[in-house]
């Protein structure tokens, strides 16, 4: 009877129901919290600053300042008109943006990858669970930013199974052109596309040549002007910079004084600066490169340990392992690669190379939302793997990968509801308080 009831209880379909369940909870909790928070939350503080450059000095000359997201506010200003309040209109295209990039998901997911039954139910369901995480509703240029590298894998897709080579080469460099005119985080993006054209020349001239002329557009007033591209300028107006306020946090972790993956405070930065010169923290990567090398490699280390150890994993459960044994599988038996799995095989290696350049490039604190649209498609691949790569996990195997998924995810999950601050923990705790038992 105890194995009878054990055996419901693990099934597919109670851990499937289940997991449902414990995701939509936490989305619904981790949406509340973003509601109840001050707004603007984040660099949505920064993103307004700009907004109110353009309402005080007009929006080319804002363009020709430097501090500017090109795409981002050629399509919110004009936006604006309809909604008079920018923070509202930041959210609206961060929600369309995200709408989008799920239309995308779900239709490279079943139409193109075929993922069927269990296999797609369990994809939708992680990436219904990552979705919680604030990014989508925060009035950014990342959700934007994301949307577009999802629909330059669509490109390439197409590209690789011969529909209209040209139009889809042409097409995935406007796009590459408008991720440069999004923000600068396209530079550690753009090198991975290599590993899908890296056979011929011709392609990578003909997407290099689009993206050059969308993205000198897109920034030529900044670059006639200031002589730089446009980014929206994320550092306080004392004149401090991220750069310097992660060198210091860093340097103190090393030293114990904070806790490691915290920061100091721009006020204790200042104070450094006061009492040590400007000339005690580098102002620009070049410079930490030089100044602190051992720190650069040991954080590349650490970083790239802490995007597979926390992020991955939460992300992915034990999907992360499948993407692991698969580039390795990918690398030693290339040749052996059906066909049908080689854009897989070279997508993951963007993937890892996309995570090992934010571990070089970020000292203290990795975000989630650096990785957004690569853990969503490697959602989707390690699905794809599980149901179709036969030299893995036979039938059976499978069916207990799924069920050992479903309960890690559920764990995650009720880690989070029960004792995260959240509405409803914080309302289990005062009634179980209120009848005695903690």
């Amino acid at each position: 009877m105890l194995k009878t009831l054990f055996d419901k209880l693990t099934s597919i379909k109670a851990l499937f129901i289940t997991a449902f369940i414990t995701t939509f909870i936490h989305f619904a909790l981790k949406t509340q919290i973003f509601i109840n928070y001050k707004s603007p939350i984040g660099d949505e503080a920064s993103f307004l600053d700009v907004f109110a450059n353009i309402e005080k000095y007009g929006f080319f000359n804002t363009w020709s300042s430097g501090n500017f997201s090109p795409v981002f506010y050629l399509i919110t200003y004009p936006l604006n008109f309809l909604f008079n309040n920018p923070i509202t209109t930041f959210r609206i295209v961060s929600a369309i943006a995200t709408i989008l990039s799920l239309y995308l998901l779900y239709n490279f997911g079943k139409h193109k990858l075929k993922l069927s039954g269990m296999y797609f139910n369990s994809a939708l369901l992680f990436i219904g669970s990552f979705l919680a995480y604030r990014i989508y509703w925060q009035g950014i240029n990342d959700s934007l930013f994301h949307l577009l590298i999802i629909l330059s894998f669509f490109c390439i897709y197409n590209m690789f199974h011969n529909n209209k080579v040209n139009k889809n080469l042409v097409l995935l460099g406007v796009i590459i052109g408008l991720l440069i005119g999004t923000r600068m985080l396209a530079f550690l993006v753009i090198p991975g596309y290599i590993f899908f054209f890296y056979k011929n020349i011709k392609h990578i001239l003909i997407i290099g040549a689009t993206a050059l002329i969308i993205g000198i557009l897109l920034h030529s007033p900044s670059l006639y002007y200031t002589k730089t591209l446009s980014s929206v300028d994320k550092n306080p107006k004392s004149g401090l910079t991220w750069i310097q306020k992660n060198y210091l946090s860093q340097q103190y972790i090393y030293e114990g004084k904070i806790k490691k993956g915290s920061r100091v405070t721009w006020s204790e930065l200042e104070g450094y600066i006061t009492k040590n010169g400007t000339k005690s923290l580098p102002n620009s990567f070049a410079e930490t490169v030089s100044k602190k090398p051992k720190w650069i490699l040991k954080e590349l280390v650490n970083d790239f340990w802490y995007s597979i150890r926390h992020i991955y994993w939460k992300s992915f459960g034990l999907g992360i392992l499948l993407l692991i044994m698969f580039s390795f599988y990918g690398f030693k038996y290339k040749k052996l690669i059906p066909n049908n799995f080689r854009l897989t095989h070279q997508f993951l290696n963007f993937f890892w190379l996309h995570t090992f350049f934010i571990s070089l490039v970020v000292l203290t604190k990795i975000e989630v939302r650096w990785y957004t649209s690569f853990i969503y498609l490697g959602i989707l691949l390690f699905h794809q793997i599980l149901q179709y790569f036969q030299p893995f996990l036979r039938f059976p195997r499978r069916i207990v990968f799924l069920q050992l998924n479903y309960i890690i995810l559920i764990f995650f999950q009720l880690n989070f509801i029960l004792t995260d601050r959240n509405m409803l923990s914080d309302f289990l705790k005062g009634y179980l308080k209120g009848i005695n038992l903690l």
